[in-house]
């Protein structure tokens, strides 16, 4: 099984996937493997991705929060924050960073404070392809005033990640990035590579070997816990105690650099995915 993030992984830093990065994934689903994406982006924005490429096996979204297989006896499975944890994350966030514009993610629905994407100018969105397919309602986030609605995600925007970081040794949830500028909030199993654990099972895929692509906090987990981890971008300091190998970055179309290393490295079984560790001694 292949698993990809997508903004900084598969597309590039103008937002389009390469014809070389789809070629690549495309050829090695043909040659049986099964291709998982793994992003922030809530379903709608995940969506256009997986129909880029001949063959998608399932989306997981939202950092983990949400997963669709369409293979599955079930379809959805979601990981959300309970009504309660989420005022109350909203609260916290709000005494701990004042100025932060947050916005609540939901299934299908955007809940976003006043001067969301505007509040912190170095951010162009990690969603600027396809942020306006997620529905969007503004209005004064306060605790008190939240939908009665369990959020898959949290986001946080005109704040640093360290002002946050301590409410995981303090709240059930998991405080990470996946872009510059952005801080996201999640319950705390719902991660990428937890996702991708429950994926496997329920398709009753036993003893199947994991190649991860990603490059920012978010996909840490889920490099670490892949037989090969694989970080995009040379610079990519985040992943680089837990990634395998590091690849070039996506404008240089890291993720068919790798796919491609790996099939001249071995004709005969090119996606056996072997982790170096394994492989030595």
């Amino acid at each position: 099984m292949i698993v990809s993030d997508v903004d900084g992984t598969l597309t590039r830093s103008d937002g389009i996937i390469s014809e070389s990065t789809i070629e690549a994934i495309d050829r090695v689903t043909n040659d049986g493997c099964l291709f998982v994406i793994a992003t922030a982006r809530p379903f709608d924005d995940a969506m256009p991705i997986a129909t880029s490429f001949r063959s998608t096996s399932a989306i997981v979204c939202q950092n983990g929060a949400l997963t669709y297989n369409p293979h599955g006896s079930r379809n959805w499975v979601r990981m959300s924050l309970p009504v309660e944890l989420s005022r109350e994350i909203v609260s916290r966030v709000r005494e701990a960073a004042p100025g932060a514009s947050i916005a609540l993610d939901y299934f299908d629905q955007r809940y976003a404070s006043p001067g969301w994407r505007l509040s912190d100018p170095s951010w162009s969105g990690p969603w600027r392809k396809g942020a306006n397919s997620h529905r969007l309602s503004i209005f004064q986030l306060e605790a008190a005033h939240m939908p009665s609605l369990t959020c898959m995600c949290i986001l946080v925007t005109g704040a640093a990640t360290a002002d946050l970081k301590h409410l995981e040794a303090e709240l059930p949830i998991t405080v990470t990035s996946s872009a510059s500028g952005l801080i996201e909030i999640s319950a705390r199993r719902a991660t990428k590579g937890n996702a991708v654990k429950k994926l496997l099972r329920s398709m009753e895929l036993r003893n199947v070997s994991v190649v991860a692509f990603g490059d920012m906090d978010n996909d840490v987990d889920l490099l670490r816990d892949a037989t090969v981890g694989v970080a995009i971008g040379r610079e990519s300091s985040a992943l680089a105690g837990v990634a395998d190998i590091v690849a070039p970055s996506s404008d240089e179309d890291g993720v068919a650099w790798t796919l491609n290393e790996m099939q001249a490295a071995d004709r005969e079984n090119p996606w056996r995915f072997v982790a170096p560790s394994d492989s030595e001694g």
